[in-house]
This record gives structure tokens, C-alpha cells and sequence, in this order.
């Protein structure tokens, strides 16, 4: 996949282009995304124009929080098939009218034949135009216009904010239902005071992304991805109250059957079942029997069998 969002020459062959946010490539957005793709048969070359996902700060007049990172969103579009993307800053792109959107990106950098995008999708200066708005433009200027219906899950419209909803109320499951994947953490291993150690229970230690969506702390079932292998794992999210007062929340995981050395590393943990919610103990005694008894209920989840 090209990014020509620095690049001022425009793209000399015609395209078909999605338009969102896109901050969590569930099974919604990539729905819009599949229909751009679907137009690769008509000669056309699938792309997106999209946002930096971490240049957002505010949505619906609230603190906006993502679910995916700018690097997995696009890494995600790149393994769907999109051939081109423009993610500019939002501050680069937020006071611009609608129709210079249509004039500078649609038809200009883009070359664009037709456009995609969802029924709910916003754009000009203060998101004042919505797809009605695009046809009429789509008219004037010679692309059309493709509209996708919301996707459906259980009579649950899928959207990111029912997604983050799932999310902060650890309903991991549904959550990952409408994601189309198991949503989870990406990060460096940091060091931590290594309490896990001195109970048996060594574990890895990743710092969520400032913007980032944090579920509901609790401990999860999870699996982890080490040199294209997929161990199973325990994560417990949150502040660790049990051993510490430090109230930055962080994701702290039990890889079964793995003890090698994993410190600045960035490893990928993906979460699959909510256990219980975290819980402050009395002793590490009493901690270390919870967390044992913890990874007999993710074992039984995900049908553990040791190797050899």
C-alpha cells in the first residue's frame, strides 16, 4: 500500500475511495472498505482517505479514545487489499469546506471514480455534510457515489462506540464479535517490579497507548504472539492493587509454557475472555492462589494441552 499523503503529485490511475475514521477496522468499517476493494474488478484502484487516528483529541464535543492504532489501522487496510491511503493530521484537514474536500482530495490527489463511504459519514468544516451532501457533489464534479447500509450484529448496529462500550463493560467477547478479531495490546515488554517472579507466576509487563481504549480492568484470557508461534495466556488490566499504588493502568501477562526473556520487545497479546474483575488481596499468598486458580479457568477456555 502507498501512503500519499506527503506527496503532491496525484494518482495518475482511477480509484475507488473509502472515507472514515476507521480507528478500529471492525466488521462495519470493513464492510466500506470491502465495497472500495470490490471495484478493483471494474479496473479500479481500491484506496482510502482517512484521518491519524492518534491526531484526534476530541469527537462529539468528548475526549476521543481509539481502538486501534494508527500503524494497525493502516497495517489492517494494507492486508485487506487498499492500494493507496491519505492519513493527514486532522488539524491539517478540519477547517476545510466540503467542497474543497471533493475538489483537492476527491478529485485531485485521488483521481477519484467513485467514493464509498458508510450512511453516517460526516465531512466539511464542522462535519457539516453527509453523504446526501457527497452525491450532490458527486454530480457536479463526475464520480459516483457508493453508500453502505450499517452492518448488524444481534440488532446491534456495529459502530465503534458500541464497540468501546463492550469494551469498558468487558464484554470482550461480543466486542471481538464485531470487531472481526480479537482486540488486545501491542506493545514494547517494560520492565516492572517483578512480583510475579518471586510467586511463580513471571509475567510481561505493556504500557496501553496514551489514546488507546482500555477495557474494564479484570483478568482475561488471552494468547500471545511470539515468533509467529500462539501461546496461550492470562493478562490481568489495570493497577495491580494487590502489590502496588501506581494508578497507570497496564496490561501485565502469564504466558504458559514460556519463560525466555522478552524485555523491550514488542509483543502482541490478544484478549479472548473476561475471568473476573481485579481485585485487591490481602496477601501474595492469597494472590498467588487466585492467579492459580485463574489459569485453570483459561485453560479449561481454551482447551490447553501442553506440548510434548
Amino acid at each position: 500500500m502507498e501512503n500519499i499523503t506527503k506527496t503532491e503529485a496525484a494518482v495518475t490511475v482511477r480509484t475507488a475511495v473509502a472515507l472514515g475514521v476507521f480507528d478500529g477496522i471492525h466488521i462495519g468499517h470493513r464492510a466500506v472498505l470491502g465495497r472500495a476493494i470490490e471495484f478493483e474488478k471494474s479496473g479500479l484502484e481500491p484506496s482510502v482517505f482517512t484521518f491519524n487516528t492518534e491526531s484526534i483529541s476530541v469527537k462529539h464535543n468528548k475526549k476521543y479514545k481509539y481502538i486501534a492504532s494508527n500503524e494497525e489501522k493502516l497495517y489492517m487496510m494494507s492486508d485487506m487489499g487498499i492500494k493507496y491511503v491519505c492519513c493527514p493530521e486532522f488539524s491539517d484537514i478540519r477547517e476545510i469546506s466540503a467542497e474543497d474536500f471533493v475538489l483537492k482530495i476527491i478529485k485531485k490527489k485521488f483521481n477519484a471514480a467513485v467514493v464509498v463511504c458508510g450512511q453516517r459519514f460526516r465531512f466539511g468544516r464542522d462535519a457539516g455534510c453527509g453523504a446526501d451532501q457527497l452525491i450532490s457533489l458527486g454530480k457536479k464534479y463526475g464520480f459516483e457515489v457508493s453508500v453502505v447500509d450499517p452492518v448488524m450484529y444481534e440488532n446491534v448496529i456495529v459502530s465503534s462506540s458500541s464497540i468501546k462500550d463492550m469494551l469498558y463493560s468487558g464484554d470482550i467477547k461480543k466486542a471481538n464479535k464485531l470487531l472481526g478479531y480479537n482486540y488486545g495490546i501491542d506493545q514494547k515488554v517494560v520492565h516492572g517490579r517483578q512480583i510475579g517472579c518471586t510467586i511463580d507466576f513471571p509475567t510481561i509487563n505493556q504500557y496501553f497507548l496514551s489514546g488507546q481504549v482500555i477495557p474494564r480492568y479484570g483478568v482475561y484470557a488471552s494468547q500471545t504472539l511470539i515468533n509467529g508461534r500462539q501461546y496461550l495466556s492470562i493478562t490481568n488490566i489495570g493497577v495491580k492493587p494487590t502489590v502496588t499504588d501506581d494508578m497507570i493502568p497496564l496490561a501485565e501477562t502469564h504466558i504458559l509454557d514460556y519463560n525466555a526473556d522478552l524485555y523491550n520487545k514488542t509483543v502482541k497479546v490478544r484478549f479472548s475472555d473476561f475471568i473476573r474483575s481485579e481485585k485487591r488481596f490481602q496477601s501474595l499468598d492469597e494472590l498467588k492462589k487466585a492467579i492459580a486458580a485463574d489459569i485453570s479457568t483459561v485453560k479449561a477456555l481454551g482447551g490447553y494441552r501442553k506440548d510434548g
